[in-house]
């Protein structure tokens, strides 16, 4: 994982604990920020273990740090499918849920769901004159491909979901035999395996990878996409997302917690992320051997205009109403018209392709 930098908030501390958002959340919470920058492991212990017990999203964070349950969680503004929590404060989550960092992971479902994976599916499918393979590389319930697969399944003959997560894949299987047994989604297409994708040997037309290498340094993730480079067919296609560096500057009080919410286990262990820029982004990819490399971000992408705002800012309810969950399809907090009208991509979208030969 990378080391994570929080010079940007030590630098001026005063300044973001004043600001409202951060007062306000601190009133909610009744946490006072400043224990959890106390050098004292129990005070730091006390108010972590506060926050996640009436945060579903911090306590999922809290609970592992690689896991899937909190982006899922913004997926779907389901609070239902994280854990039970006695001391439950909605609001917190209400005013997590309207962050721009949280809410840059909802609409960077949207756009891959809606918008760059069925046009990628649709275009090597007429490339390859055939049916293709997709490998949706650390899927997690693999969401992004189901919802594709509603809108251009034709173009697919398999799709491998590969997560280490167990829950994860369970919670996948169960969704996808739901949509089998309604006629929804043709049955033997998804298949989930408990694998990294380091020991992944099969072919694909098509690999995914959504914020897989976001807690990588760029040694790391080099080697992984290498090792994507070679499992994809020649003139085979890489849609992958990694936050950038725009998220600690317009976003600071989701980027504090995420960075001092600490682990179960450790409660100095910070959630990393790398923040790359556009060159750097691009770099990496042409360093793995990909080229043609196109560049976009959660709130700018081909296809954005031509969706409804209902789906745009709305929220994924397909796993709740084929799981067992009640939930109105609704969001649960998002900001006014001219706040989301001002806001930023903070994860890079990008597609780019094996140069065949």
């Amino acid at each position: 994982m990378v080391e994570v930098d929080k010079s940007w908030f030590e630098e001026n501390r005063e300044y973001y604990l004043n600001l409202p958002e951060f007062v306000r959340f601190q009133d909610f919470s009744g946490v006072d920020f400043e224990d959890l920058l106390d050098g004292d492991r129990d005070s730091v212990v006390r108010a972590q273990q506060s926050l996640a017990g009436q945060s579903v999203i911090l306590h999922e964070i809290r609970k592992e740090h690689a896991g899937y349950g909190m982006p899922f969680i913004l997926y779907t503004h389901d609070l239902s499918f994280g854990d039970h929590l006695p001391w439950h404060n909605e609001e917190l989550d209400r005013i997590i849920f309207a962050e721009d960092l949280s809410d840059s992971l909802r609409r960077r479902h949207i756009a891959l769901s809606h918008a760059l994976l069925p046009a990628q599916v649709r275009g090597l499918y007429r490339q390859f004159g055939d049916r293709i393979s997709i490998l949706n590389l650390g899927s997690g319930v693999g969401l992004d491909i189901i919802n594709t697969l509603f809108q251009a399944r034709e173009g697919v003959e398999k799709v491998f979901n590969l997560d280490v997560n167990q829950v994860a894949l369970d919670c996948g299987r169960r969704l996808a035999a739901s949509l089998v047994s309604e006629n929804l989604l043709p049955a033997d297409v998804v298949e989930y395996r408990r694998q990294s994708l380091m020991r992944c040997r099969e072919q694909g037309h098509l690999a995914i990878m959504v914020g897989v290498i976001c807690g990588l340094k760029d040694d790391a993730a080099l080697t992984v996409l290498r090792r994507v480079h070679a499992m994809l067919h020649d003139g085979g296609r890489l849609v992958i997302t990694s936050s950038n560096e725009k998220m600690r500057s317009h976003s600071p009080l989701s980027s504090f917690l995420i960075q001092h919410i600490g682990s179960s286990s450790d409660p100095f262990c910070s959630w990393g992320l790398n923040y790359r820029s556009r060159e750097g982004m691009q770099e990496l990819l042409e360093k793995a051997g990909f080229r043609d490399v196109c560049l976009y971000d959660d709130h700018h992408y081909p296809g954005r205009d031509t969706l409804p705002d209902s789906l745009a800012w709305g929220v994924d309810s397909l796993p709740s109403r084929f799981l067992g969950h009640a939930h109105s399809g609704l969001p649960l907090a998002l900001p006014p018209d001219e706040v989301r009208d001002r806001r930023e991509g903070y994860n890079w979208l990008a597609v780019a392709e094996k140069s065949a030969g």
